[in-house]
């Protein structure tokens, strides 16, 4: 037997919130409804707004009910200590426990065996797993509804785990058995249906075609009723496709560079895939084509590739399916280290999170071709967790021809060494700019989509972040693997408290300036902190922990070589060198950049929501970096994206990334027409941001916008806090006209909100923030408005982005507009996505009324579209 069990709540906080309502169901071992129990609780205060929203549950129905205290003795006797089935279910039992009821029963949770049994889905909530499977669950964020919802997803992900083969079966006991893991029962009674299926590998085979390399020879792919339009779903011949072709063609002829802005609807992917191909069969070089998004990667490989080799198949009639190869390759960490993973398996305890985490990758591995965590759905600890297993260059033996074949990113650059075109992030891209080991192969020929992102993702790739967790981390692992001999990790132990006092005296001068700068939680370092006593402790403790970690470093250094043929050395030898890589980032961010180095790097103390305390530094610019690496040895660079101009001009692009007289420029016009699918709504009488009447005013609009067009709007923020104002505001006036709002971080995550959108956008709308900007592709009549409550410029407080404003002679025009109105194109290109899409984009920022500025924002966008300037309103 077994009970599901749910109970709503005030909110999340288990100390200041209550309980409302208490729902559970008995089963008995067949799975089989046994019988109900149901109760409200009467809370000492008023239920709020938005959780009567979510709920339904309004105070009138609660004046009757009785009091916590009064329902224990009934709630026990009901829960008779049996397993207790949740979705989440520690937040239940944590939350019953600090009101004073602890249940004792076994903790079974959904939430983690669905993460485990079908891992790679969007979302894992409740809602999106009933729909998934098709599980009745009618009242949703009601307790009984959703415990007896939770009970039928339980009893199917048992039935599910006969679906997983003997041999994984087999692993997995193995696994659990040794731990005291609350869902080990479950797969230790499974038996499988299934023997250990053959697995497909990719082939590494190379192409064998040749391909000749001219406008003459490519551009009747193009044609109207060219190899294109046989292959691509309702295809139109663009002349900005057309012209972009040209334009790379010539770039890649002459050995030149080329900065494209190719507007939406251009067809920009297959207008740079196809010359590349040619080039790189032509050759018999590499193109590499790095994207920023997942989106657009998924939407290459996917997609545009498969169309461009029919294309080009059919145009040379060569017979062969495939006359180029492609393939994706990624940074090092994203891969799975079977050697890493047999060696973690043999631990002799494991965390829960860490139980959860092994028997996903498990059961995925049986499965994936590529070893790619991004087809896996880690959670919270699992990432932690997913580091003791990948690819990570520091620490994985993957150089080793031992190991070789058990190493996934070893097959993924033995892919990319065959392969004509490597598809890859900016990420990758730039992380292989620093440092002597790289994983792309050589490549002369270079195309970066989105490249209005590559400032941004340089500046992560050359950052340092330090937690007192990342800084443990290897020590920890360090300490796991020696821990049979004491000298050695008494050391380690001595090197982690030490690391323990350093951000404690960090915590103290944190807590002293940063109440004198007018900041909520980033302290930017400058040079008058460096003389107070505070950071003299700092600095001290910094010099402490690196020369114990130096020293640790030639102890276990010297220990390796002693015993260089044993295992237990070799692995030693894998890890040693993230310590060595943690002790040189603290030197370069508290030693070198706080002090000597300072004029070229941004530091930053930061106290992160849950409390915990980070140091961080970042490049001042990263122009030089680029010319010196990414740019310099090159035969032929194509940097596009539909957002690169301000005002029609490049230079605040060319400036940030520090493209030189070769980068020809070219400025292509969308092959949408804007003035007949677009209308920009402006508001004269609205109050300046800042005002006290904005947010109603901007409510009201939003309300009645939704309203009129029967959901279909996408709202874009600035900021979280207004999301969750707007939300509280809106979200039971709209419900009550039968629209839902999704809102980021209050209904879910940006996959969750989108699938949920896509599935009655005529009774929804989405409230997003910065990642809903960009990379949302929502074509036809499910969007038809886009509202941008401000327009988008970086927080004020923003440690990088106000200390890069800071070498401008005009901060404001130079920088902050800039970036602001590319975001702002971003933004504004979400509406329109196919050419029979059609709507408005509404700004709810009177500053593009009554600032000399706001007219750039209006003068980015396409020539010719109609500006409706509104007196009233609503």
């Amino acid at each position: 037997m077994f009970i599901s069990l749910d109970i709503e709540t005030t909110g999340l906080s288990k100390e200041h919130d209550e309980i409302i309502e208490i729902g559970a169901a008995r089963y008995d071992d067949e799975g089989k409804l046994i019988d109900t129990y149901q109760t409200f609780i009467k809370p000492s205060n008023p239920i709020p707004e938005i959780i009567t929203h979510i709920t339904g549950i309004k105070d009138e129905d609660l004046k009757d009910a009785p009091s916590l205290d009064k329902i224990v003795d009934e709630f026990f006797d009901y829960m008779e200590n049996l397993p207790i089935v949740g979705h989440n279910i520690s937040f239940d039992t944590e939350f019953l426990s600090e009101k004073g009821i602890m249940l004792t029963g076994e903790l079974l949770d959904t939430l983690v065996l669905s993460s485990i049994i079908v891992p790679g889905l969007p979302s894992y909530s409740l809602e999106m797993l009933t729909n998934q499977f098709e599980i009745k669950h009618t009242e949703k964020h009601r307790a009984l509804d959703d415990a007896m919802a939770t009970a039928d997803l339980f009893i199917m992900l048992k039935k599910k785990i006969s679906e997983i083969d003997s041999t994984t079966l087999s692993d997995i006991k193995s696994v659990v058995s040794r731990c005291n893991w609350p869902l080990k029962e479950i797969f230790l009674n499974a038996k499988s249906s299934f023997d250990s299926p053959e697995k497909e590998e990719y082939e590494y085979l190379p192409s064998t075609v040749n391909l000749p390399f001219s406008e003459k020879e490519i551009l009747p792919i193009y044609n109207k009723e060219g190899p294109l339009s046989k292959f691509e779903d309702e295809y139109e011949q663009r002349p900005s496709q057309i012209e972009m072709t040209k334009k790379i063609i010539h770039s890649f002829d002459d050995k030149t560079n080329l900065l494209v802005e190719a507007g939406t609807g251009t067809g920009k992917s297959l207008a740079y895939l196809i010359p590349a191909a040619f080039k790189a069969r032509q050759e018999k070089t590499k193109v590499v084509i790095a994207t920023h998004t997942k989106n657009l990667q998924d939407q290459l490989f996917n997609k545009d590739i498969p169309v461009a080799q029919k294309a080009i198949s059919d145009f040379i009639k060569s017979g062969e399916e495939k006359p180029f190869i492609t393939t994706v390759l990624k940074g090092r960490k994203n891969y799975l280290s079977g050697k890493r993973l047999e060696q973690f398996m043999e631990k002799s305890f494991l965390r829960d999170h860490e139980v959860a985490m092994l028997l996903k990758v498990l059961i995925w591995r049986t499965k994936t071709k590529t070893g790619d965590m991004e087809e896996l759905s880690l959670q919270g600890k699992e990432y932690y967790s997913w580091n003791d297993i990948c690819c990570d260059g520091i620490k994985c033996p993957h150089s080793n021809k031992e190991y070789a074949s058990a190493c996934y990113l070893m097959k993924a650059r033995e892919m990319a060494q065959n392969a004509d075109i490597i598809i890859t992030n900016h990420a990758l891209l730039l992380n292989d700019t620093i440092g002597p080991s790289q994983v792309l192969p050589e490549y002369k020929y270079l195309i970066v989509d989105e490249a209005h992102q590559l400032e941004n993702e340089a500046t992560n790739a050359l950052s340092i972040n330090l937690t007192v967790d990342i800084m443990q981390y290897p020590l920890k692992r360090l300490q796991e693997i020696l821990k049979r001999f004491p000298d050695h990790t008494d050391d380690i132990e001595t090197l982690i408290h030490k690391i323990e006092i350093f951000f404690g005296l960090l915590g103290i001068f944190y807590e002293k300036h940063i109440h004198y700068i007018n900041s909520i939680s980033d302290l930017t370092l400058h040079e008058q902190f460096f003389t107070s006593l505070e950071w003299n402790k700092v600095h001290e403790s910094a010099e402490n922990v690196t020369l114990l970690g130096e020293q640790l470093f030639k102890k276990l250094h010297a220990f390796t070589e002693e015993y260089e043929d044993d295992e237990l050395a070799k692995l030693v030898s894998f890890e040693l060198e993230a310590v060595a890589e943690t002790m040189r980032k603290t030197a370069f961010v508290i030693l070198e950049k706080g002090v000597s180095d300072f004029g070229k790097s941004i530091v930053w103390v930061y106290r992160r929501f849950d409390g915990v305390l980070g140091i961080s530094a970042a490049p001042l610019q990263v122009s030089e970096h680029l010319r010196g690496t990414l740019f310099h040895d090159k035969e032929s660079i194509i940097l596009t994206s539909a957002t690169l101009t301000v005002e029609n001009r490049f230079e605040y692009i060319k400036n940030q990334l520090g493209l030189d007289e070769t980068f020809k420029e070219a400025i292509l016009p969308s092959h949408f027409s804007y003035p007949d699918q677009v209308e920009i709504v402006l508001y004269r009488k609205l109050s300046q941001p800042a005002s006290p009447g904005y947010f109603d005013q901007t409510c009201e609009i939003i309300y009645s916008t939704a309203i009129e067009n029967e959901g279909r709007t996408l709202v874009l923020f600035t900021s979280k806090k207004a999301i969750e104002a707007t939300y509280l505001q809106l979200a039971p006036r709209l419900k009550a006209k039968g629209i839902i709002i999704y809102a980021q971080n209050v209904s879910g995550g940006r996959n969750k909100i989108i699938e949920l959108f896509k599935r009655d956008p005529e009774k929804s709308i989405i409230f997003g923030t910065s990642s809903f900007w960009e990379g949302i592709d929502i074509k036809g009549t499910s969007l038809n408005c886009v509202i941008m409550q401000k327009l988008p410029f970086d927080p004020p407080d923003d440690p990088i982005h106000s200390t890069r404003s800071n070498l401008y002679q005009d901060p404001f025009f130079q920088y902050q507009i800039p970036r602001a109105i590319l975001k702002f194109k971003q933004g504004f290109g979400r509406l329109i996505r196919s050419s029979q899409d059609s709507g408005k984009v509404a700004i709810l920022d009177s500053r593009i009324l009554s600032k000399s500025y706001g007219q750039m924002f209006i003068n980015s966008v396409p020539e010719g579209i109609k500006v409706n300037i509104i007196d009233d309103l609503v």
